[in-house]
């Protein structure tokens, strides 16, 4: 109801926004007991939106407690005809009742007109003390928190592939040479020798990467591996 309390939100971060649901009246063809037609009309009021945060079950329930009550007159039926193309409640009354007094009642009395109080806090900077902020300030924190986690999770996908490279390369490496090296590791007497063998020319660490895997320096980087099977096992020129 009313654009002051958007405005008021969005301008200092809060402010109170009246919501109201949609009711329409509309008019009804009454039946007599023997199933015929009285030609009288029976008024019905149809409820097809409701503020928001509210539920359906609960505005029901709120109208049947006040009718059982006494306090809401004129009401002769209440109920739910809502399908898949969305919602209707349907609130049948009285002959000699008044819409628009019933009306009036239903939106002081039950959930169909209230207000929703907005606060828009939010951690920034060091993330321990809250701040009331506005629309803008709250899209550009927002926007700011989004590239700095877009950041941090590029950096650790990327750390995890620089961790993996060195073994993607010395498995190709090792495929390439895989001749030479089975027969480096049948001629060993003991893991000592083997390992001696496959790291004669240069030394080959778990932890360093071996190589960039393009170009000749995979293939510099893996000639410690290629000449040590060919110490082991003589067929290094392999």
């Amino acid at each position: 109801l009313g654009l002051e309390g958007v405005r008021s939100l969005y301008a200092t971060g809060q402010g109170i926004v009246r919501l109201r649901g949609k009711i329409t009246t509309e008019g009804k063809q009454a039946t007599s007991r023997n199933g015929g037609g009285s030609g009288s009309e029976r008024v019905i009021l149809v409820v097809t939106e409701l503020p928001y945060a509210v539920s359906k079950s609960a505005f029901i329930v709120k109208v049947a407690e006040l009718v059982q009550a006494g306090k809401l007159l004129g009401v002769a039926e209440i109920r739910d005809e809502s399908d898949r193309d969305g919602m209707r409640v349907v609130i049948e009354l009285k002959r000699d009742a008044n819409p628009a007094l019933i009306t009036n009642q239903l939106l002081q009395s039950t959930p169909l007109q209230s207000s929703f109080a907005g606060n828009m806090l939010a951690l920034t900077d060091d993330g321990r003390q809250p701040r009331r902020l506005t629309l803008r300030q709250t899209l550009v924190a927002f926007i700011a928190f989004r590239k700095q986690t877009t950041r941090k999770r590029a950096a650790d996908e990327l750390a995890k592939a620089l961790a993996r490279q060195h073994i993607a390369t010395g498995l190709r490496l090792a495929l390439t040479h895989i001749d030479a090296i089975v027969k480096a590791l049948r001629n060993a007497r003991s893991l000592g020798e083997a390992q001696a063998a496959l790291t004669a020319g240069g030394p080959v660490s778990a932890e360093a990467p071996v190589g960039d895997g393009r170009g000749d320096s995979g293939a510099e980087a893996g000639g410690g591996v290629v000449a040590g099977a060919g110490a082991g096992g003589g067929s290094g020129a392999a």
